[in-house]
């Protein structure tokens, strides 16, 4: 396989194609699809300015596969330099593949980065696996979910049709999807923390929790109002006693972790206390918030 280009193979199997031949319209929409499934992955894996030249090259029988050409153009010497070639994308294809068999379309119990690019994920059902972030990145995009969706997944739906594979220019399967693994091809919701940071805060109190079963408070840094959470222990075994009371214009000074979280393709940032250092009070008593005024 050369390092800019390479032939591959949609291939659908089943009584509905055996004959080598299938409705026009639908393989119209798996073409487009597919085209889609391989330009969204490939600007994910080959970064945006990479340009790709994806043509139907030819129509196999004995069941019913197209053959499609791409050949990777554009700032090629710098994405060789950068050891990144088209054999290694396909390659990683096939691990997308297999992150959504791991995962079963659910919500994984927990990821975590273990270095800069590699991902351990654990499933529903205990196991690990680990996966490279990029790889992570493209199964999580909804756009390439989409289009894998339409050109792998939704084919499945017609009678007759028992599975699609994606094949390499030697005929070898790379990876594909069946009747038996259909419904594992969704965007599961992971949650994953790109980065971490711990500052050092002043944040002004708009609501105090002084509910033991909630720990979310209403702050500001004075210029954004958010919700975080405390984990410092001795400051909310004081709250709880009623020792730590808190008025109008309150503020603590804090260590806060400021975490960026994805979900899917949703980016989000997350905020804990782990140390209250000083509470600053910033009225007078008479404008105390109470305990029982949370209940009320």
């Amino acid at each position: 396989m050369s390092k800019s280009n390479t032939n591959l193979f949609l291939k659908y199997q089943g009584v509905a194609v055996d004959n080598g031949s299938m409705d026009a319209y639908k393989t119209a929409a798996s073409i487009f699809a597919f085209t889609e499934f391989i330009q969204k992955s490939g600007k994910i894996y080959f970064g945006n300015k990479a340009k790709m030249k994806i043509e139907v090259k030819a129509f196999k029988h004995g069941s019913f596969a197209i053959e499609f050409g791409f050949d990777l153009l554009g700032i090629l010497a710098t994405l060789f330099s950068l050891g990144l070639s088209v054999s290694d994308f396909v390659e990683t294809l096939k691990f997308v593949f297999d992150f959504y068999k791991f995962t079963g379309g659910e919500e994984p119990k927990s990821t975590t980065i273990i270095d800069g690019d590699q991902i351990k994920v654990t499933n529903g059902s205990g196991d690990v696996q680990i996966f490279n972030r990029v790889v992570v990145n493209i199964a999580l995009n909804k756009d390439v979910n989409k289009a894998l969706d339409a050109c792998f997944v939704q084919p499945l739906g017609e009678e007759g049709i028992d599975a699609a594979i994606l094949m390499n220019s030697l005929n070898e399967v790379i990876a594909g999807v069946d009747q038996s693994n259909k419904d594992y091809f969704k965007v599961p919701n992971v949650e994953t923390i790109e980065s971490s940071n711990d500052v050092k805060k002043l944040l002004f109190i708009e609501a105090p929790n002084l509910i033991k079963l909630e720990n979310k408070w209403k702050m500001n840094d004075g210029i954004n109002s958010f919700s975080v959470s405390i984990e410092d222990a001795e400051f909310l075994e004081k709250v709880n006693h009623g020792i730590e009371r808190f008025g109008v214009g309150d503020s603590l000074l804090v260590t806060m972790r400021e975490e960026q979280v994805r979900t899917g393709s949703h980016y989000s940032i997350k905020r804990t206390i782990l140390e209250v250092l000083e509470h600053r009070e910033g009225c007078s008593q008479s404008d105390m918030f109470h305990q029982s005024d949370m209940f009320e």
